[in-house]
């Protein structure tokens, strides 16, 4: 029997160790990994003692941010050597999730926090019963209720893949869509929409966001749709919305970041071809918005490559042709 003093010791280390840089986090795993095969039990009770250190720390020490981090890399690392680590995750949950109802704040931004990153370490092939998913699940939502923004946060992410996007009765779903909305935490209305699932239901609920009255939330509404929702996904009246407000928001940081999305993403999928881009705007009816998002299409591709696009047949000239035609000239 391996001295079990010498195995607490080494798990000791590790976690010290690993609250001084991430760059030690893999060295530390290493270390974690050799300590739990000599003594599982030991590891486990040494392991959580340390945990519920850093259960009763609600400030953001970095220190503390960089051991919660090591310990959902813990679970899901794995190697030629070490499979990734399901039952030790069930066993944190099992244990977090009562947690997350303590009367401590910290004590439940820590648990929450620690359920998302294990759940979103683990990935969607987790080997988590079900039976403890919906356990969590019934915990995180009254979470989404809590006094406390960042718990409000993190309950947000652990439940992003229990919901069903598709249905606004779904528990998670219906919960989502009353807080992005509503929540007085700039915060958590960023955590929604990161999490949310985009669908015909939610949409529309994610484009609200861009009349945010928090500029960097109209701002993270823009980088949402421009990473979630492709932008025939979008009807012709919701696209002009977006480009309409986003490009002449009072913001820098939101005129920037609806540029981003309209040259770097809408534009991408239209081949470069900004006549082609012109189609997804309908010129002959929203001609304002339409111009807008012209000049900045042709600020992004410079006066060289303008030309490339010119129609060569001048007598079968579509609307969007036309358009382009009198956005270059002028």
């Amino acid at each position: 029997m391996p001295d079990r003093t010498v195995v607490s010791e080494q798990v000791l280390g590790a976690l010290e160790e690993c609250q001084r840089s991430f760059a030690v986090h893999r060295k530390c795993i290493l270390r974690l990994k050799q300590a739990q095969v000599a003594d599982p039990e030991e590891f486990k009770e040494t392991f959580v003692e340390c945990l519920n250190r850093a259960l009763l720390v609600f400030k953001r020490e970095p220190a503390v941010e960089r051991f919660v981090k090591l310990v959902s890399s813990f679970v899901s690392f794995s190697n030629d050597k070490y499979a990734r680590d399901g039952d030790m995750a069930a066993t944190l949950l099992e244990y977090l999730i009562p947690l997350t109802a303590s009367k401590d704040k910290a004590v439940r931004f820590r648990s929450c926090q620690l359920t998302a990153m294990l759940l979103n370490a683990l990935g969607a092939d987790s080997e988590v019963g079900e039976e403890l998913f919906e356990e969590m699940a019934d915990a995180m939502l009254v979470r989404l209720k809590d006094k406390i923004p960042v718990v409000r946060v993190f309950a947000a992410s652990a439940l992003s893949r229990l919901q069903d996007p598709t249905d606004e009765e779904d528990p998670v779903t219906s919960e989502y869509l009353r807080l992005v909305g509503s929540d007085s935490s700039k915060e958590v209305r960023k955590a929604i929409l990161a999490n949310i699932g985009p669908s015909m239901v939610t949409i529309p609920h994610i484009l609200k966001r861009i009349r945010d009255v928090r500029e960097d939330v109209r701002k993270y509404a823009y980088n949402v749709v421009a990473i979630k929702i492709e932008a025939r996904q979008l009807s012709i009246a919701q696209r002009v919305d977006l480009v309409g407000h986003g490009l002449k928001d009072r913001a820098p940081i939101v005129r920037k970041a609806c540029a981003d999305m309209v040259c770097k993403k809408w534009l991408g999928k239209c081949g470069g071809n900004p006549v082609e881009f012109l189609k997804l705007l309908d010129v002959e009816l929203h001609p304002e918005q339409s111009e807008s998002a012209l000049r900045c299409v042709m600020e992004h591709l410079g006066m060289d490559k303008l030309a490339d696009f010119l129609p060569t047949d001048l007598s079968a000239l579509t609307p969007e042709q036309v358009f382009y035609w009198r956005g270059g000239g002028e």
